[in-house]
């Protein structure tokens, strides 16, 4: 709950600071708001809370039973500036995505190679009318 608490603070915080381009009664688009994160840097960095969760799921098998091993850290946004934008890592990669509304809230890209078993996804929350990037999860099959 202390978590989930820090979570909603941040968030708020971020979306104030993005405000200007949301609007909670007119909520913007998800579609139009992954196009922008995937291949604007600057954007996807404004709408990421930090720091930011990063969650690497190993799955494999023990005496003949399922085991999955989490990992958890955090990025911070001097860590995600390092990286090209997304949309640029999908093109010359071959990354197929598939993006998800889950609820009016809360939202799931997909990215996979295909003939690949790897599943890395993006979990999206909407606070205040703005899209934000919360997790990032990575199935390493």
């Amino acid at each position: 709950m202390k978590n989930l608490s820090r979570c909603i603070a941040l968030l708020l915080a971020s979306a104030a600071v993005s405000a200007q381009a949301c609007n909670a009664r007119q909520p913007e688009a998800l579609p139009e708001f992954f196009e922008s994160f995937i291949n604007d840097k600057d954007f996807a960095v404004s709408r990421t809370i930090y720091p930011s969760a990063r969650v690497r799921f190993q799955y494999g098998m023990e005496n003949g039973r399922q085991e999955i091993i989490e990992t958890r850290r955090t990025a911070s946004k001097r860590d995600d500036m390092k990286y090209p934008a997304l949309g640029d890592y999908i093109r010359t990669t071959g990354i197929e995505s598939e993006l998800q509304q889950n609820s009016p809230t809360s939202a799931v890209a997909r990215l996979s190679r295909p003939g690949m078993s790897a599943l890395v996804t993006y979990h999206f929350l909407l606070a205040n009318g703005c899209w934000f990037l919360r997790e990032i999860q990575d199935h390493a099959l």
